[in-house]
């Protein structure tokens, strides 16, 4: 199953969010948790999602509802992980972005600070 991407939030904890995500059945945005970060996802066949108002809307009001409880990472519209591709698994791939993503921004946080001397 392909994951649907709309943002990315700081958090342990497993969460959900409902039966609002993109397309038409409204799938269940949830969290996908590594290393103190999380992925706001849901499962999707789809691979491409027409850009229409509707789907556009319901992209923004998925985060929109995150906001309300977290600072977030806001993620293009129509970013998936596939699972099509062979051996991909979407879980895997978003949990080793969320690592690279972690690990930027300690080397961003450890750079030294520089002064005139």
């Amino acid at each position: 199953m392909n994951k649907y991407i709309y943002c990315i939030i700081e958090t342990e904890k497993d969460r959900e969010f409902g039966n609002i995500g993109i397309g038409e059945e409204k799938s269940l945005v949830y969290t996908v948790c590594e290393n103190g970060m999380a992925t706001v996802v849901s499962d999707t066949n789809e691979i491409k999602f027409e850009m229409t108002r509707d789907n556009t809307i319901t992209h923004q009001k998925v985060i929109e509802e995150v906001m309300k409880e977290f600072t977030v990472l806001p993620v293009k519209y129509c970013t998936i992980a596939d699972a099509n591709k062979k051996g991909n698994d979407p879980v895997k791939l978003i949990k080793e972005k969320i690592l690279k993503i972690r690990f930027k921004e300690k080397a961003i946080v450890a750079q030294p600070k520089f002064r005139n001397v």
